[in-house]
């Protein structure tokens, strides 16, 4: 192949048309783990409301002494929310912040009982 033609070659690979990438990385989290981990946390503290709200875990009616606690099962705290919230993978936002309600009333809702 000439020097030439290797250049051509080179300019119609980048110049071809490319699949798009998905905009959103949609990872569901196996019901159990969420699971585990909810039980796990109604275990050290039985007075947390957990709930599995779609392939996400909320906890709320925490304090400020539960936070390592809390964190070292991998939660985040929402400021917005005042709950900690896991969702294994990547997420992405999509508009405006929704309330805990509005989430609730659009997915699948299960909470933990002791």
């Amino acid at each position: 192949m000439t020097p030439l033609e290797k250049l051509n070659a080179l300019r119609a690979s980048k110049l071809a048309p490319k699949a798009p990438e998905p905009k959103t990385a949609k990872v569901e989290a196996p019901f159990e783990t969420l699971n585990s981990k909810a039980n796990a946390i109604k275990t050290k503290y039985p007075q947390v409301k957990c709930e599995i709200i779609g392939s996400w875990l909320w906890v709320s009616n925490t304090t400020k002494e539960m936070a390592d606690g809390i964190k070292s099962e991998g939660l985040t705290f929402s400021g917005k929310k005042c709950m900690w919230y896991y969702h294994e993978g990547k997420f992405f936002k999509t508009g405006r912040t929704k309330t805990h309600e509005e989430i609730k009333n659009q997915y699948n809702t299960h909470e933990i009982h002791d």
